[in-house]
Parts: C-alpha cells; sequence; structure tokens
C-alpha cells in the first residue's frame, strides 16, 4: 500500500459522497469516545489511553462511505515505566489518524449492525524526556482498519452507537521501537442521520 493508493481510495469515497439523493440515501454523522487498547510489540511498551473520534458518511442501503478521524494517546506499559523510572525519564505516544471506510448497514427496524473497512493515514509521535532532554519521533505511514458496531436508534434522526475498530499502521522500524503499531478501539457515543427532503 502506498500514498497514491490511499489518495485514489479516497476519490472513490469522495465520488460515492456526491452521489444523488434518494429515499434510501441520507447522511450519518457520528461521535465517540473510549479506549485505545496496544497490542503486540506497540502493547509492550504502551498501555491503553483515551481515545477520540468520529466520522462522516453517505448512506445509500445498506452501504456507507465516508471519512473518518480519530486521536489516541498512551502512557507506558507498567514495564516500560519501571525502566523509564529508573532512568528519571518519562514518555508517551500520541496517535492522529484520517481516512476513508466503507460499511454494510444494516437498516432494519431501531437495532443497525454494521461491519467495515478502511484505509486512512496514522500519524505516530513518540515522546521521550530525560534529564530535561526531549526527543520527539514523529512519522506519518499509511494504516488499516476494520470495525464492527451497533446502533440503536432512539429517534429518526439520533441514536447511540458502540463501535469496535482494530487499527494497523505501518510504522518505520528505523525510528520507532516496533515494526507496526497496532492497537483495539472501543468506543461508545452518539448518532446523528439526515434524509434530504424527508422530516425530521
Amino acid at each position: 500500500m502506498n500514498r497514491s493508493l490511499f489518495a485514489r481510495l479516497g476519490m472513490v469515497a469522495c465520488l460515492a459522497l456526491l452521489l444523488p439523493s434518494t429515499a434510501l440515501c441520507s447522511w450519518q454523522v457520528d461521535g465517540n469516545v473510549g479506549a485505545g487498547i496496544p497490542t503486540g510489540t506497540f502493547g509492550d511498551y504502551f498501555k491503553s489511553g483515551l481515545l477520540v473520534g468520529g466520522s462522516v458518511g453517505y448512506v445509500s442501503a445498506p452501504f456507507e462511505f465516508g471519512v473518518d478521524a480519530s486521536y489516541l494517546k498512551n502512557d507506558p506499559s507498567d514495564s516500560y515505566q519501571s525502566t523509564l523510572d529508573a532512568l528519571g525519564a518519562e514518555a508517551d505516544a500520541k496517535f492522529f489518524q484520517y481516512g476513508v471506510h466503507a460499511r454494510w448497514m444494516s437498516q432494519q427496524g431501531m437495532l443497525s449492525p454494521y461491519l467495515g473497512a478502511g484505509v486512512g493515514m496514522y500519524n505516530l509521535k513518540d515522546q521521550y524526556e530525560e534529564n530535561g532532554t526531549k526527543v520527539d519521533v514523529e512519522d506519518t505511514q499509511v494504516g488499516v482498519h476494520g470495525n464492527a458496531g451497533l446502533n440503536y436508534w432512539a429517534g429518526r434522526s439520533w441514536g447511540l452507537g458502540l463501535d469496535a475498530n482494530y487499527h494497523v499502521a505501518f510504522t518505520d522500524q528505523d525510528l520507532f521501537a516496533y515494526d507496526k503499531a497496532s492497537f483495539f478501539a472501543i468506543a461508545a457515543g452518539l448518532r446523528f442521520r439526515f434524509t434530504p427532503g424527508a422530516s425530521q
């Protein structure tokens, strides 16, 4: 995967967003707050942290095409923190992710389960400070994610949702101690949908 592939996927998503409205089409806006749980070698260094994110999508039943973004901050794992304490040092990791996605989304009744996948750019900043000296290692690389969730529509235009994602960002091993940064994202939040021409 490379930046040109990401750009082509972004163009496809944008074209989908410009499709004409029909009775089965609507816009959906999601906002989530939850936890990002590092896995693999990334999890050896960092533990779960606060995650916030959101997305905007165009739903043409039963599919949704959209854009998404999220922010995640992780503190050191217990074992890494012990090493840092011995050195009198501090560290943390911060993610900013933005990309495009496609989902299959059931439109039946008040409960709306969904499955999806996406591709995006992941900006990872690994911050380290020792004896007053700060070292920030930062890089932006391509990554992918898959997700599943469930929306509960309390009203015609709003509802609540649960969302689970698995992200893999392909980091540069010359810069970081891990060849990829992977994590689970578990979050909940609000959902809003707007159908052009329909009474809300």
